[in-house]
C-alpha cells in the first residue's frame, strides 16, 4: 500500500497508466452476434467525436456502444416495465437491435431515410443493422454526415418510444400508417 503524502504526481500517475486496461464486455457481445463484421474499435469509438459536437448525441451513441441504453426487454427483467415488447410493434421483444433496425415500422424509417439519401447521392449502399448500431466505419464520401444522421435518427426513435410531444405522435402515427402502407 501506498502512502499518497510520499509520493509525487509522477509516481502516481504511473500507478494508474500501468493498471491493466479490462476490455469493455460490450466488444465481446458485438463480436458474438455479429461474427462476420469486422470491428475496427478505435474507429467505432471515434464516430460520436467526429459526427458531431454535441455532448448529449455523443453520450447516447456511447450508451448503444456500451449495451447500457435498455428497452423493453432489459427493463422487464429488472421489472420497471410491464411488458418486454417493443413499444412500436408490440410484437417482438424490444432488444436494442430490434428498437433500432429489425422492428417492421422503424426499418420502414430507416428505408426512407435511405431513400432520401440515395436521392441526393449522398448514400449508396443500404445501411446494415450493425452500421446503424455501431456507425459506418468504412470510407465513404460524406462517412461523417451519414454517421451523424444515423445518430440523430435513433435518439430521436429512442426520445419517441413514451413522449406524448407533436413530434413524436407524428411520427409514430407515421409508424402506424407504414402497417397498413409501406413507406418508401
Amino acid at each position: 500500500m501506498f502512502i499518497l503524502e510520499n509520493l509525487k504526481a509522477k509516481q502516481i500517475y504511473k500507478i494508474f497508466i500501468n493498471k491493466d486496461v479490462i476490455e469493455p464486455t460490450s466488444k465481446l457481445k458485438y463480436q458474438q452476434k455479429y461474427p462476420e463484421y469486422t470491428f475496427e474499435w478505435e474507429e467505432i469509438y471515434s464516430i460520436p467525436y467526429k459526427a458531431t459536437i454535441d455532448t448529449k448525441h455523443r453520450e447516447f451513441q456511447w450508451k448503444i456502444l456500451h449495451r447500457i441504453l435498455y428497452g423493453n426487454s432489459s427493463l422487464y427483467k429488472m421489472q420497471l416495465v410491464d411488458s418486454p415488447l417493443c413499444i412500436f410493434c408490440k410484437t417482438e421483444n424490444e432488444t436494442l437491435e430490434h428498437l433500432f433496425f429489425r422492428c417492421k415500422l422503424i426499418s420502414n424509417f430507416w428505408m426512407a431515410i435511405e431513400n432520401s439519401l440515395k436521392t441526393e447521392q449522398i448514400l449508396l449502399s443500404r445501411l446494415l443493422e450493425i452500421e446503424v448500431l455501431v456507425g459506418i466505419t468504412k470510407e465513404i464520401k460524406y462517412k461523417n454526415l451519414i454517421n451523424f444522421l444515423i445518430i440523430i435518427a435513433k435518439r430521436f426513435i429512442y426520445f419517441c418510444r413514451y413522449k406524448k410531444n407533436n413530434a413524436c405522435k407524428q411520427f409514430r402515427f407515421i409508424l402506424e400508417k407504414s402497417k397498413t402502407y409501406r413507406i418508401y
